[in-house]
């Protein structure tokens, strides 16, 4: 950013570039966005984007362009083969990183498992390293829970306009920022990825000749018949997990709202109770697979599942007046179906990715991680349209756990009845004097 001096030497930051672009918009008045958030079930997906003037939910693509860019659109190639835009774009990795290879992924989170799963752990060792990145994704969440705590999402809504405090809305929004910023700075800061590579060669290479599949992975050869039929019997029970997974965390706000009529932050007790199970799953996970192999201890965390989620469709209102507005009080029961249910799912998805990825060499992660994400996002899609369908059908909020009982034990069913158990090959681990080489 540039500076401009006034007369009196004054100086102030000065940005060097015009907007080429202007879209106008419109404020809706209060009543129009009181109502239509309300016919929205206050869910932030639902709402149309011509009722919102301030857009905090969609994270990407929405800044201005300058006409450099917006040129370059005009003249890009969307050829699925051979696109003289991936060509430019190679020159300039090239240029700037001074890289021969580059592999595009669609967001963040697919770089982060490549890196952490393909170049850092050997295969038989990822469903215990899986479950350490996830135990540290499940302490922050802990952190962003621990303030729902405090910022009542159900008393900004219940109260009237005058007593409502816009930084219970705003606040997480600034500290996720920070944090983001932070988060990225120590990373940049400390991570040496090619080094890290280079001194764990040797381990990545056993840990190719130990992976845990039906037939070798042969890069000059197409896919064996047998580990094609594994992997789309794991991306099938994934779809549907993701179903009834996706659904429960969706709706069960409104479920607690709307439904027990209790307080919103339940819900984030809830999300402790569960995020704490949850890690006791990604620290064991690993040590489980080891014994009974990672089919089993996902068909496990299935069962699990389902056995919280048959229970949760048993409670029911408490009818026990607690809050200031007519809430009820929790029932302690979804406490327990949230531990069981954090415990089974932590067991699934930390050994479910490393399954797909074990499918694969190396060279073939991008696109077997696209696999997992395509399966999961696809579901994640559809599975609010499929229930928006149930609950106009039914007009009941309770269906909520018999939706998510039902795709649980499809996935089971399917998970358990096609996936092949194959444990990873054993390691000969060397002990006392023998462990001793030569140049010790």
């Amino acid at each position: 950013m540039d500076k401009v001096q006034y007369y009196r030497r004054k100086s102030l930051p000065l940005e060097m570039h015009k907007v080429c672009i202007v879209q106008k918009t419109r404020i809706p008045s209060v009543e129009e966005r009181v109502s239509a958030i309300r016919e929205a079930g206050f869910n932030s997906y639902c709402l149309r984007s011509e009722d919102v003037y301030l857009d905090m939910l969609t994270d990407s693509g929405v800044n201005a362009m300058t006409n450099e860019q917006l040129g370059a659109m005009m003249v890009g190639d969307d050829s699925y083969a051979g696109s003289a835009t991936y060509y430019r774009l190679a020159a300039k990795i090239k240029e700037i990183f001074n890289k021969d290879y580059f592999l595009p992924v669609h967001q963040g989170r697919a770089c982060e498992h490549m890196l952490a799963l393909a170049f850092v752990q050997p295969k038989p060792l990822r469903a215990k390293a899986n479950g350490i990145i996830n135990i540290m994704g499940y302490i922050g969440g802990a952190f962003a829970t621990v303030l729902g705590l405090f910022l009542v999402l159900s008393s900004y809504i219940n109260a009237p306009d005058a007593e409502r405090n816009l930084w219970v809305i705003e606040l997480p929004f600034i500290i996720a920022s920070v944090l983001m910023v932070i988060s990225a700075l120590v990373l940049f800061a400390t991570i040496r990825e090619n080094r890290i590579e280079e001194e764990m060669a040797e381990e990545l290479a056993l840990g190719e000749q130990m992976a845990a599949v039906e037939t070798p992975i042969d890069d000059d050869k197409p896919m064996s018949r047998a580990n094609k039929r594994m992997l789309l019997a794991i991306l099938g029970a994934e779809f549907l997990w993701f179903m009834s997974d996706n659904a429960l965390g969706t709706y069960i706000g409104n479920y607690v709202i709307y439904y027990l009529n209790s307080v919103s932050s339940a819900t984030m007790i809830l999300t402790i109770l569960g995020g704490v199970a949850s890690v006791v799953g990604f620290a064991t996970a690993g040590s489980i697979a080891e014994k009974i192999g990672r089919k089993w201890t996902i068909s496990c965390g299935l069962a699990c599942t389902l056995v919280g989620l048959i229970i949760m469709c048993f409670a029911a209102p408490t009818g026990k007046v607690v809050g200031a507005r007519g809430e009820f009080a929790f029932p302690t029961l979804l406490f327990a179906v949230w531990a069981i249910k954090g415990f089974g799912m932590a067991l699934v998805h930390n050994c479910s990715f490393p399954m797909v990825v074990e499918l694969c060499s190396s060279k073939k992660i991008g696109r077997f991680t696209g696999y997992y994400y395509a399966a999961s996002m696809s579901a994640q899609t559809i599975t609010p349209i499929a229930l928006g369908f149930v609950l106009d059908a039914t007009m009941a909020w309770r269906t909520l756990p018999v939706y998510a009982s039902v795709l649980t034990a499809a996935s089971f069913a399917v998970f358990t009845l096609l996936v092949k158990n194959i444990k990873a090959k054993k390691v000969d681990h060397v002990k006392g004097l023998d462990a001793l080489g030569a140049d010790d």
